[in-house]
């Protein structure tokens, strides 16, 4: 997509956009290239795309199973916690007998 356009930024500003684009998290890596081994724990925040993208996610699936079967810790906050809709393995929820708290 099109870069963010800041409007009346000074050079204190300015330094810390150009400072931030640098960063890791600047360019979050795609969903479909993370590999679930390399995390030790699943945080999935209250978002609106949790609603309409991520509980429909194949990639979001692959993932959370990697971690129920590995008994790594996943927590999902707010409208999160509909992605976990999506965590499906031959037409059973994978998180069916788990207690989750609200």
């Amino acid at each position: 997509g099109k870069p963010i356009d800041f409007a009346g930024v000074d050079d204190s500003t300015s330094r810390w956009v150009q400072e931030f684009s640098v960063k890791p998290y600047a360019n979050p890596a795609k969903l479909e290239s993370i590999d679930g081994a390399r995390y030790q724990a699943l945080l999935i925040p209250d978002c609106p795309g949790a609603l309409n993208d991520l509980a429909h996610s194949g990639s979001l699936a692959r993932i959370l199973s990697h971690f129920i079967s590995q008994q790594k810790p996943v927590c999902a906050v707010g409208q999160g916690v509909a992605a976990l809709c999506c965590a499906t393995e031959e037409q059973k929820w994978i998180f069916s007998g788990y207690s989750m708290t609200g």
